[in-house]
């Protein structure tokens, strides 16, 4: 059990320093209502990105990993759960496309968890700045 625990962590590790030397990130601002709100992503590889499929990587200011897409073709669309936990106020977060020299574009916040009938896929554009 101990052995697996530690391959995660160097996994996790791996990963992160792998997202910290590519490429440009781009910063978003997610603006949280309420900390028991249950936030998301969803964001599209873009249509000309030169690689076959890449994922897209969300950190947060101090550049811990928040989730991850699934393998996205270009063109193709992705979300990922960022879970709850965010204060009311506005959070930096950092989108990554990993493996790929790509931006991820139409970039949308999702409110998860929703009993309204559109189950929070209609969110609102976020901020973009390029780093």
């Amino acid at each position: 059990m101990k052995t697996h625990l530690c391959g995660a962590v160097l996994a996790l590790g791996c990963l992160c320093q792998m997202v910290a030397a590519q490429g440009v990130r781009d910063i978003y601002l997610l603006h949280s209502a309420s900390e028991l709100r249950s936030y998301g992503v969803l964001m599209t590889l873009p249509a000309d990105a030169p690689c076959a499929a890449a994922r897209i990587v969300v950190l947060d200011a101090q550049d811990r990993l928040l989730g991850q897409s699934g393998l996205l073709v270009p063109g193709e669309q992705g979300r990922v759960r960022l879970g709850q936990g965010f204060a009311v106020g506005v959070h930096e977060l950092r989108l990554h496309v990993s493996g790929c020299a790509a931006r991820a574009v139409l970039v949308r916040r999702i409110t998860l968890n929703k009993a309204s009938p559109d189950h929070g896929w209609r969110g609102f554009v976020l901020s973009v700045s390029g780093v």
